[in-house]
């Protein structure tokens, strides 16, 4: 609450002053006395605006400082957060909103020319080529993936609010997505067996030694490159998934499943999950579940799922500490995902099998993960 008005005796007489509407002033001081607020501009000029005339109602002069303060929440923040408080949002998955507004607060401090960040800019100075010039500037001081992500969740917010009438264009629609520099790594045998063989024979769920790692690292190594999947593939399996035959691959990102064919050493791995899983589930006193979808493969030292930021994290200490050993040289370091390169650059067979084996629809997303070399005759032969 503000400090109460003084009475004005210039004020028309039909307006109780104890009820006008904050920021709203009289000037008495022209021939025709009319009503105006004062406001600050995109730049932080302060602006006077007259508003209404000195015949106004008192709901007259409401309706216009509420249609003055819509104009000034008229801004990208204003929708974004509409965006965010929406039930869309809720749907969407805890990463991907955690990173929805991670963005939204970059454009919060984004300074422009203007001294504002971009995010209060009035709407109507977000055009493509503002879009575009953040975007590239965002590319190249804090890396292409930045700025992707960040258009992504401006092309939604303005998409969702367009279709809900907060407002009337799209100006993210047409602009040009930075190029990745995606690094491919594809792992050698030596340090893939080096690493691998370390896994085995460190690897615990009990107490922890000097030099340990989680006992899960070697599980997910191997699944990952024998059955060529994603880290969140992986994660997501249960005892639904292993039969007699192999392991039913079910995959992300519009790839297609199939059953891997069982062998001796992927028995093995999945042998050692099922083990492990049931140490832990007497050691913790935890029922084994009735129906083996619920039963995941890979569990954690409380018997749970394994999440996705402890799996990462455990394969940094992992392979960080590998190095410092001397178990691979720092040349040979890769990520959890290039195992699934390794995979199917190691599947024999021609494009058709490694597509397959892979669950690639195209050769394009072949291409991204096969970096096997043809082996072809001579000429003339």
């Amino acid at each position: 609450m503000g400090r109460k008005r003084k009475h004005n005796p210039n004020i028309p007489s039909h307006i109780d002053q104890a009820k006008i509407p904050t920021g709203c002033y009289f000037d008495s001081t022209r021939k025709k006395g009319h009503w105006y607020t004062i406001y600050k501009n995109e730049i932080g000029q302060q602006k006077r605006k007259r508003i209404a005339g000195e015949r106004a109602l008192m709901s007259d002069l409401h309706k216009a400082m509420e249609e003055h303060q819509g104009i000034e929440r008229n801004n990208f923040d204003h929708i974004a957060k509409v965006y965010i408080e929406s039930h869309d949002f809720k749907k969407l998955m805890p990463k991907t909103q955690r990173d929805y507004r991670h963005q939204h607060k970059v454009l919060q401090t984004h300074m422009t020319k203007l001294r504002k960040p971009i995010a209060f800019i009035p709407l109507s100075y977000w055009t493509p080529p503002l879009v575009q010039k953040l975007i590239d500037t965002i590319g190249t001081t804090r890396g292409p993936s930045a700025a992707r992500h960040l258009l992504t969740f401006i092309r939604r917010v303005f998409s969702w609010n367009r279709l809900r009438g907060n407002c009337t264009t799209n100006p993210a629609t047409g602009v040009e997505r930075p190029t990745e520099r995606k690094k491919q790594t594809l792992p050698t045998n030596t340090a893939y067996y080096a690493l691998l063989n370390h896994a085995i024979k460190n690897g615990t769920h009990g107490q922890k030694h000097k030099g340990s790692c989680a006992h899960y690292i070697w599980q997910v190594m191997e699944l990952e490159y024998l059955c060529r999947l994603r880290g969140a593939e992986v994660r997501e399996y249960t005892d639904a998934n292993v039969t007699k035959e192999g392991l039913v691959v079910m995959r992300r990102k519009g790839s297609k499943g199939n059953l891997t064919k069982m062998n001796t050493r992927l028995q093995k791995v999945i042998d050692h999950c099922q083990t492990i899983r049931q140490e832990i589930y007497d050691n913790k006193n935890i029922p084994v579940p009735m129906r083996p979808e619920d039963r995941p493969l890979i569990v954690n030292t409380l018997g749970e799922p394994l999440k996705e930021s402890a799996y990462h994290s455990a394969w940094q200490r992992f392979i960080t500490g590998a190095i410092k050993q001397g178990i691979i040289e720092p040349s040979q370091r890769f990520s959890l995902h290039d195992l699934k390169r390794k995979g199917i650059t190691d599947t024999h067979g021609d494009k058709e099998s490694k597509k397959n084996a892979g669950g690639h629809t195209s050769d394009t997303m072949l291409d991204v993960y096969d970096k096997s070399i043809p082996e072809v005759n001579p000429s003339a032969e």
